[in-house]
């Protein structure tokens, strides 16, 4: 049985949710919530299974809401509904599972449903399954460190705890001597990078603090000098610690062929976002724009694996991913168009040919227009 509450401060909506849900045996709406109050204490209490979470809430944004029960609940899933779907597709790349638009369709709910059960049944848990799961199915993580660079940037201790740093310049220090794990580096090259603007004096200062405080915190969260070393030449020696992009990379270092769907599924898991994704900091760029050309490689195969194994569910979903990922890519328009024409769902496909040319035309005219500027 699926655990569901409902969030949402229009009562017609909850109402309108609640019947849709009642057609399905395998959810069980524990609690609707007309405030954001109300639904903490409800996840508080019901630790759900799936949440749907109106983005736009008085008192907390449906975002934050969701980003908090994921910090308590990681596993959990969010379906946002909203009456903007450009809100909703921004949210949905954030935090979501899905997303919901009103008014709602019987026929898009039904989609989820069957989605929700499909990843429910024994075999597939890791379609539906959370980032500690997925690293704990591809890798031995018990008494690991981690360090988590998809879509941020943290570290963890072995007990899961996120390591909290001084200052945002501390954390970037670590970061910084991270990416350039077992390689030495001067004390200029270190400042150059962070402390750019400052007095060399000073900056000297900051760095030689920087490293303190980095020290200090590792000890103080149970890291010591055998897992995380560095050395006098910042140089960073890294032992028994499990690094996503260190895994993602060797992983696609090699051909997807040989592995199976499930495999290829909690890589797709890893990935939570862009390379240290809302860092502002340059010196990542490159490595960046590699792991996502390498993510959608990935993706790429999962869809070809989904089509053959005809798993038409998990078939639209990472086509439209892939979609809002690259939304101007003309062969994946048609290969969306082209699922919902053999679906029968010739509406669906009409509708969705329609937005993307209305897209490209966009682009064309803002194109002409900041040339003619």
């Amino acid at each position: 049985m699926i655990r569901s509450i409902i969030i949402d401060d229009e009562k017609i909506s909850i109402m309108v949710l609640e019947k849709m849900l009642s057609g399905y045996d395998f959810i069980d709406n524990r609690e609707s919530c007309l405030t954001a109050y109300a639904a903490i204490e409800a996840f508080d209490k019901h630790m759900p299974d799936i949440a749907f979470v109106d983005i736009n809430m008085p008192e907390k944004s449906g975002i934050e809401l969701a980003k908090l029960f994921q910090s308590i609940k990681p596993d959990i899933k969010i379906v946002f509904v909203t009456a903007d779907e450009s809100f909703a597709v921004k949210a949905f790349e954030l935090v979501a599972y899905d997303y919901l638009v009103k008014p709602l369709s019987h026929e898009r709910f039904d989609l989820l449903a069957k989605r929700l059960l499909e990843q429910s049944k024994p075999g597939n848990a890791v379609v539906g399954t959370t980032l500690t799961d997925a690293i704990s199915d591809i890798t031995d993580t018990e008494n690991r460190i981690s360090i988590m660079t998809m879509g941020g940037f943290e570290l963890k201790n072995n007990e899961g705890e996120t390591v909290k740093w001084r200052s945002e310049k501390t954390r970037e220090l670590f970061a910084l001597l991270y990416h350039n794990r077992g390689r030495s580096q001067t004390k200029n090259m270190l400042i150059d990078t962070i402390w750019p603007d400052h007095d060399p004096a000073k900056a000297q200062h900051l760095l030689h603090n920087g490293i303190y405080y980095i020290r200090r915190a590792l000890k103080e969260h149970g890291i010591d000098k055998q897992h995380i070393l560095i050395n006098s030449g910042y140089k960073m020696h890294l032992q028994n610690v499990f690094a996503d992009n260190i895994y993602f990379e060797n992983k696609i270092a090699r051909s997807y062929i040989d592995l199976d769907t499930r495999k290829l599924e909690s890589y797709d898991k890893l990935y939570r976002g862009p390379f240290m994704n809302f860092e502002n900091w340059s010196w990542c760029e490159l490595d960046r724009l590699e792991i996502e050309k390498n993510y959608d490689k990935l993706l790429q195969v999962l869809t070809d694996r989904y089509e053959a194994e005809d798993r038409q569910t998990d078939l639209e979903m990472i086509l439209i991913r892939r979609s809002r990922r690259d939304p101007y890519n003309e062969g994946l328009a048609a290969r969306l168009i082209i699922f919902y024409e053999r679906s029968g769902n010739q509406q669906k496909a009409l509708e969705y040919r329609h937005e993307f040319e209305r897209k490209m035309q966009e682009d064309i005219w803002n194109s002409e227009t900041m040339s003619d500027s």
